[in-house]
């Protein structure tokens, strides 16, 4: 369950500004996870409603993801670098870091992701997105998922999930889970965008000190 977690992790108010293109703010998102286990609700209760904010300023982008049980996450992604960085503070696990490289990505990679564009729409928070629906499988784990997407917000995101084959930026998904013969849902919903100035150092790729890197190995 727990590798489960950190996978979704790293997988992910609005103003006035409806469907304004904005290059530089936050995006403000919440998290809620069930089951139709009871056992693995009484887990998901007690990681409760996660929180996320993306703060974006021209190719860079930071997306925080933090909830009592498990801590916080921060992927940090600059595109002009063409590096990112994922920071992750565990009360159990520690503080470790990993880092992304984006000029080596895998086509393979994004072979196992199944992506079709579909009809349905929808305006979220002013801002109108389109729908897509996301299929894959990984170490027997089915993954099916719908989101809405809207390329007003010029965000960098991580490509190493989808490549292309998702335009702009999710304000909404739903991530169904097949696991051992129970159901998981991860809604994900935006609550709010805002146009603001961001500071620079917040996209800073230098790992803070007291991190352990994590290789494919293990820990550096």
């Amino acid at each position: 369950m727990k590798k489960l977690f950190f996978a979704l992790f790293l997988t992910l108010g609005l103003t006035a500004v409806a469907q304004e293109n904005i290059t530089e703010g936050k995006v403000t998102l919440k998290q809620t996870m069930s089951s139709d286990n009871e056992q693995v609700n009484a887990q998901l209760a007690m990681v409760g409603e996660m929180s996320t904010v993306t703060y974006f300023k021209g190719n860079k982008s930071r997306t925080e993801v933090s909830s009592a049980m498990t801590g916080s996450n921060v992927t940090i992604v600059d595109n002009d670098a063409k590096k990112g960085i994922v920071l992750m503070d565990n009360p159990m696990m520690g503080k470790s870091y990993t880092e992304i490289d984006l000029n080596n990505i895998s086509e393979e990679d994004f072979d196992k992701v199944k992506v079709e564009k579909i009809d349905e729409t929808k305006t979220i928070l002013g801002y109108k997105c389109q729908g897509y629906k996301l299929s894959m499988e990984e170490q027997g784990v089915n993954m099916n998922m719908i989101l809405f997407s809207t390329e007003a917000l010029k965000i960098a995101t991580d490509k190493t999930k989808f490549g292309e084959k998702v335009k702009g930026f999710p304000l909404f998904m739903e991530i169904k889970v097949n696991q051992m013969g129970s159901m998981m849902t991860i809604i994900t919903e935006a609550t709010g965008i805002d146009k603001e100035v961001v500071a620079d150092d917040m996209f800073n790729l230098t790992p803070p000190k007291g991190f352990e890197k994590i290789t494919p190995d293990g820990v550096d």
